[in-house]
């Protein structure tokens, strides 16, 4: 089973192996996003390009390669799956990407090629939308999330037993990822990459910056988990603050329709369920 093969591009210019994917009759078109699209490409930065295709012989999703010596990142979309999005119905392709993705790509890329005018149109459809917010369910999940798991953290710390303790420390790694993540959506800040993310924190709010990389430096377990308690109460402070110490939560099913008052009827439910009829 071959899973690699040699890469063929890394001794082409960007501009040459744009001039191949032109010829070939599969490619509809091509888009640079990132810091390629802005044009704003520095010694450590990758290529990042997606290729619409209008067919392909299965589905494809990532390609990770080297153009001209650097990383390049290929991000592979069916047309039809643009198609849907320029034309505002669902497509008789499944989505792979998503149309928020998809409509954050086009609204920071810059547009190699448009062999059908395809991409030009749904670009312009993105710019024409705002971004999404995100929903109520979505910001009371990730608010549930950053307590849930501080909960169960908050269980092992206390812990003797060193297989709680190492597990704690593997919980650690996604929580943080977690407080990082959450942080921008329960403030309904548009959604970034990583180097954006920084960026914001480094203009907007460094004092939570600081505070998230000595919890990444800090080698002492218990130091670092005062500071990560004390991320996920930044966290969450404009959504409710941290849980009291003995409080119950439920969280509903994400899929179903959200409502103002389905969080207390679920709780209200779980009352129910234990015979206590005022809730």
């Amino acid at each position: 089973m071959r899973l690699t093969r040699p890469t063929s591009t890394n001794n082409l210019s960007l501009a040459e192996v744009i001039a191949k994917l032109v010829r070939h009759d599969a490619v509809d078109g091509l888009l640079f996003i990132g810091s390629t699209g802005r044009a704003q490409l520095s010694a450590s930065s990758d290529y990042d390009l997606i290729v619409i295709l209008n067919r392909s012989p299965i589905s494809l999703r990532v390609a990770l390669t080297y153009i001209d010596g650097r990383l390049t990142d290929v991000i592979f979309v069916d047309a039809r799956e643009l198609m849907a999005l320029v034309q505002g119905m669902p497509g008789d392709v499944p989505a792979v990407w998503g149309e928020a993705a998809l409509l954050r790509w086009l609204r920071g890329g810059t547009i190699a090629f448009d062999r059908s005018g395809q991409l030009a149109a749904a670009q312009a459809v993105a710019a024409a939308r705002p971004p999404d917010e995100p929903t109520e369910n979505e910001l009371f999940s990730a608010w549930f999330s950053i307590n849930y798991n501080l909960r169960q953290n908050l269980r092992m710390v206390a812990s003797d037993d060193e297989t709680y303790l190492i597990a704690l420390d593997l919980r650690l790694l996604y929580s943080l990822f977690d407080c990082w993540w959450y942080y921008f959506l329960l403030r309904k800040l548009p959604e970034r990459g990583e180097k954006a993310q920084v960026r914001y924190m480094q203009a907007h709010d460094p004092e939570y910056l600081a505070l998230f990389r000595a919890c990444l430096a800090e080698g002492d377990r218990a130091r670092r988990f005062a500071l990560y308690r004390r991320l996920a109460e930044l966290t969450v402070a404009p959504a409710g603050g941290l849980w009291a110490e003995d409080a119950t939560s439920v969280l509903p099913e994400t899929g179903i329709a959200w409502q103002a008052d389905t969080p207390d009827r679920a709780l209200a439910f779980w009352a129910e369920l234990l015979g206590h009829e005022d809730g």
